[in-house]
């Protein structure tokens, strides 16, 4: 039986499907190879951040990024953002007619938004391994992480 979830992001109202099980468990076992480390550290840094412990956050976010650095290959980032988007689509406002994310519509959809489109990639990986991730899904350290990044870079007015 599969599942779907609305959720709205910035103002946008998105719906997601669940992968098949085939589907669900490669995407997994890449995400995992490419982004266990690292994620693993930033979920550790957002930890240290809502432990208000910002020097413990600064070093294991810098071994994060290291980690992520290690393994960035641009051909599958896009092959793999792409397919986890696969399952998204978006409610077009004025039709109301739903437009999937991660084929053809992706460039147009999220060009000059790919912090956008990172939340939603964070909101589909969530809802497709949420069963047994519990947190970690949610990727709570970085919503955490990122809150407290964008706080501290924004100018003040």
């Amino acid at each position: 039986m599969r599942f779907d979830e609305q959720f709205e992001l910035d103002g946008e109202t998105y719906k997601v499907k669940h992968f098949s099980a085939t589907r669900g468990t490669k995407i997994f076992a890449r995400l995992v190879k490419f982004a266990g480390e690292p994620i693993s550290k930033f979920l550790s840094a957002g930890k240290a951040l809502k432990e208000n412990n910002d020097e413990a956050a600064n070093a294991v976010l810098s071994q994060a990024i290291s980690a992520l650095s290690a393994r960035i290959d641009e051909n599958e980032v896009e092959a793999l953002i792409k397919d986890i988007l696969d399952s998204v689509q978006v409610i077009e406002a004025k039709s109301g007619k739903l437009r999937g994310v991660g084929a053809e519509y992706f460039d147009v959809h999220f060009q000059g938004r790919i912090g956008h489109m990172f939340k939603v990639v964070g909101k589909a990986v969530a809802f497709q391994y949420s069963d047994f991730l519990g947190d970690l899904a949610g990727l709570q350290g970085l919503q955490n992480l990122a809150s407290k990044t964008e706080a501290s870079t924004s100018p003040s007015t």
